[in-house]
């Protein structure tokens, strides 16, 4: 973890280190109890190989004491608390001081070792304080295990009027670039979720019913029902907190012989399945949802409409109204108190249709109205893509359009188009490298039933010109998925290419990918998320 490992001072104190080595010494002493805090209190941030680590400390102003680490759990009861650690031959102690305010906070770079990966480190610290009994604060024990980072992997299946595919759920270690477990699913899937306070994947199963599982083993831990609502569950999402989930039921929309039911968002906690609030929608039948980080709000998706949604005091707000005339919402993401909808375009009917062209709208989420009067269109139809990042004048956001292999760079607060830049034709993926230094682009490969198969393609594009470098010929296969590391040093992204292959991307320059890794299950519609 790459802590300080300078040697215990004299500054510490006499009685805390008599105190300490009476501890360890006590190799017999009672276990069992719990570990509290007492007086003292300590935070552990980071378990990502490769990721920023934190550890904080909040205590008596100007104490002094020791940061203890170890490989082995406790309890060990002592006359002045219980001590969180095993005091293995591995326990390491650090010497620490809290300033004025009471307060320590120290951190780094988790190395990117792949033999850390599974290791687990036990915390505590004590500090002198007279107002504790015997003079020592104690604080409470944290646990943190170091894993690489990883990618989930859901085949959704097949459900079809003859019948049904079950799904299945793999994992992939982004570090050292192999697969790891996989599991056959019991049903068809709909959607997954990681719950980071519990390490648990969710997947909402067709049926509704939601699979809790390991996601190191990959063993089920917990299968429960769907809560009662408005039909079944479509989404899942984590809580802000990372500790439950959200389901989002569409409800059941309006139709000449019915009035339809709203939808309704579920917060359950996981893995108890216990439900935690259930909010119905006055009105609008949502597909998909977002949470905007720190207000306590859900922008849903309805139709051409968003919805804002406190879900702390369950109040529906008037809905923003995105337009159908330029088609549906194809992509949408958050920049700042912006939330940025791509609306794809119509394009022209065979039968005299002229279409409408791709647009954008967008809606401030810190006064919950439309940011824009009216989308603005963007010349062509066919969008099917928008991200955001660096440009030749400063930040931009970028919309692909497949079909002509153009890709749209568009400035900030108006989005109007600053330039077009034409790469091949097909391609379809872009996405921003680990270290945010270029632009990656795919065209997939494949065949169509009127065409023989081609070759797939790997480009590069540089920020400051927007500049293309063709790369590398990728196989003859549809390229599924492109997906940058995020990760405080590691500088990669992978590509799943086909149905059961990975190709690693070292980036940032980017280079040609190595050799192509078997994924352990298949598909030909990949849902992949990350372990943050």
């Amino acid at each position: 973890m790459a802590l300080p490992t300078t040697k215990i001072s004299a500054g510490v104190g006499p009685a805390l280190l008599a105190v300490l080595m009476g501890l360890i010494l006590a190799t017999s002493a009672a276990r069992g109890q719990p570990c509290a805090a007492q007086g003292l209190g300590l935070s552990v941030t980071g378990e990502r190989l490769g990721d920023p680590w934190s550890i904080e400390l909040l205590g008596p102003p100007g104490a002094t004491g020791l940061l203890g680490l170890d490989l082995a759990p406790g309890p060990v009861a002592t006359p002045f608390g219980a001590l969180c650690l095993g005091l293995s031959p591995a326990v390491l102690l650090l010497p620490v001081g809290l300033d004025g305010l009471g307060a320590l906070a120290i951190g780094g770079v988790l190395p990117a070792d792949p033999g850390l990966g599974g290791l687990t480190l036990f915390f505590q610290a004590a500090v002198a304080d007279t107002s504790q009994p015997g003079g020592i604060a104690l604080s409470n024990g944290v646990e943190t295990g170091l894993l690489p980072p990883r990618w989930f992997l859901l085949d959704p299946g097949i459900a079809s009027p003859v019948g049904i595919t079950p799904g299945s759920i793999a994992s992939f270690d982004a570090l050292s670039d192999v697969a790891g477990f996989a599991a056959t699913l019991p049903n068809a899937a709909r959607s997954l979720a990681r719950v980071p306070a519990t390490r648990l994947l969710a997947v909402l199963m067709l049926d509704g019913s939601i699979i809790a599982i390991d996601d190191e083993t990959g063993a089920t831990v917990a299968t429960l029902a769907a809560p009662p609502g408005p039909g079944l569950p479509s989404r899942i999402a984590v809580t802000e907190d990372g500790s439950g989930i959200i389901l989002l039921y569409t409800g059941t929309p309006p139709s000449p012989f019915s009035p339809g039911a709203p939808g309704a968002l579920v917060f359950i906690d996981l893995p108890s399945g216990s439900v935690l609030s259930s909010l119905s929608l006055a009105s609008g039948n949502p597909t998909e949802m977002m949470l905007i980080p720190g207000t306590g709000f859900v922008y849903l998706r309805a139709g051409s409409d968003l919805i804002p949604f406190d879900y702390v005091t369950g109040t529906q707000l008037n809905p923003i109204a995105l337009g159908s005339t330029n088609g549906g919402v194809v992509d949408w993401l958050l920049q700042g108190s912006l939330l940025v909808t791509l609306l794809g375009g119509v394009p022209p009917n065979p039968f005299g249709g002229t279409g409408t062209p791709a647009a954008i709208h967008a809606a401030d989420v810190s006064n919950h109205t439309a940011a824009l009067g009216a989308p603005v269109p963007l010349g062509q139809s066919g969008a099917t893509t928008l991200r955001f990042g660096p440009g030749p004048a400063g930040p931009a956001y970028y919309v692909v359009f497949p079909a002509t292999g153009s890709i749209a760079r568009l400035l900030p607060g108006l989005f109007t188009t600053a330039a077009t830049v034409s790469a091949t034709v097909g391609t379809a993926l872009l996405e921003l490298s680990a270290g945010g230094s270029e632009w990656l682009l795919v065209r997939p490969g494949g065949a169509s039933p009127f065409t023989t198969a081609t070759a797939g393609v790997l480009l590069r594009m540089d920020p400051a010109t927007s500049t293309l470098t063709t790369l590398a010929t990728l196989p003859t296969e549809a390229q599924q998925l492109l997906l940058p590391l995020p990760s405080g040093t590691l500088r990669k992204a992978h590509l799943i290419s086909g149905t059961a292959s990975m190709l690693t991307i070292a980036t940032d320059p980017a280079i040609a990918p190595g050799p192509a890794v078997s994924l352990p299950i298949t598909s030909a519609a990949f849902q992949v998320i990350g372990d943050w």
